[in-house]
């Protein structure tokens, strides 16, 4: 403990005081854990590594620092979000999980991988791949997250944020023992903004169609391999997970899952005690309790402000024809091919006349989704349908 403290006032000595992070501040005696403490010299030595290519640009809810090349407005938009999205994961998660989390943003994918290789110690190609396939990491240990500016910055109102700021607090109630199944599909529901859309569609065909998607629970292969045997939708499909472990224990359950988890318990048992069942059970019957009744569905969009609609039917056998049929103020019918999960995508609207229409998804081998859904009223919220 004396060395940590040692460490930690020898490195906060060093950063101007107009730099310091308000994790320099040194405690009373007693008053930290040694795995807070631990927390706070590997934030400050790290902040030490990036040197003054790095500024402090907003503290309080979150610390965000940025690269120097960062302009002012940018940064200020950013901090907004992360206030917005912290705030959002304290209220997923019911309590509010301590000191804030630093948020180092970085301006290019070049700077980003850089970093994960050098300051982070990921190996070149893990570095690589992450900064090619990732909006961001978790630090696991040090409660910080590491951003990849090019990927985030112009793709509009990002969720990475969110869903950074989730593994912090989820690391923060479950220690770093949580599995990656758990960890990444609560991180994924937890920024969730459109539980009716694209994604969500296809994790449900990929447990509806593909047997192999189950092995997520057991694998022990890096995330990254997991993810892309599953085209890029392990995260979804590990949502799905989560979302009937929520809807089974309730939001406290849940969350006393991952206390159990961070108190020591080994996760599979904590998992297991909480549902009541062995978590290879769970892992079989998963695509049944995710789809219910909604064995193929259909996802429609809230209203455009361009008059269109954004219908996605899901659960139909991948690469397969099927019929689909509109009809309301005028018939419309016309076959098509599922996607390689068993989705298809398509939009209505504008410039169909308005009115009540029923959309109906069928193919020749019995499978059926049909949805009643309205074009023309700007108000129209997004909807599901199932079987007729």
């Amino acid at each position: 403990m004396a060395t940590l403290l040692v460490r930690r006032q020898d490195a906060c000595a060093q950063l101007a005081a107009s730099d310091a992070p308000g994790f320099c501040l040194a405690p009373p005696a007693g008053s930290s854990s040694a795995r807070a403490l631990q927390r706070e010299v590997a934030l400050v030595l790290l902040r030490q590594r990036l040197g003054t290519d790095f500024r402090r640009a907003g503290s309080g809810t979150v610390d965000l620092w940025t690269e120097t090349t960062t302009t002012p407005a940018i940064a200020d938009s950013v901090y907004a979000t992360l206030v917005e999205d912290a705030a959002a994961v304290r209220a997923f998660f019911g309590r509010d999980l301590g000191d804030p989390p630093a948020v180092l943003l970085f301006t290019s994918r070049q700077s980003f991988a850089l970093a994960l290789e050098r300051q982070f110690g990921f190996s070149v190609d893990s570095a690589e791949i992450l900064a090619r396939q990732t909006g961001g990491v978790t630090l696991a240990g040090i409660d910080a997250v590491a951003i990849n500016g090019e990927s985030v910055l112009a793709a509009g109102r990002s969720t990475i944020f969110r869903h950074e700021l989730a593994h912090v607090a989820i690391h923060r109630l479950a220690g770093n023992a949580v599995p990656a199944w758990l960890d990444e599909g609560l991180a994924t529901l937890v920024e969730e903004r459109d539980p009716l859309g694209f994604d969500r569609a296809t994790a449900l065909s990929i447990l509806a169609n593909d047997p192999g998607a189950l092995t997520i629970f057991g694998d022990d292969r890096p995330w990254l391999q997991v993810n892309a045997d599953l085209g890029g939708h392990a995260y979804g499909v590990a949502a799905e997970a989560v979302r009937v472990i929520d809807a089974r224990l309730g939001r406290t359950g849940l969350v006393a899952l991952l206390d159990r988890i961070g108190a020591g318990t080994p996760a599979q048992a904590a998992v297991e005690d909480a549902l009541g069942e062995p978590l290879a059970r769970f892992a079989v019957t998963l695509p049944g309790r995710a789809l219910g009744a909604c064995r193929q569905g259909i996802f429609a969009s809230a209203a455009r402000p361009d008059g269109l609609r954004i219908w996605y039917a899901y659960g139909f056998r991948p690469q397969s024809s099927v019929a689909v049929a509109l009809d309301g103020p005028q018939h419309y019918a016309f076959r098509v091919v599922t996607d390689r999960y068993g989705v298809y995508t398509a939009t209505v609207g504008t410039p169909m006349p308005a009115g009540a229409y029923v959309l109906k998804v069928a193919s020749d081998n019995g499978e059926s989704a049909q949805l009643t859904l309205t074009l023309g009223d700007p108000s129209a919220g997004a909807l599901q349908g199932c079987r007729p």
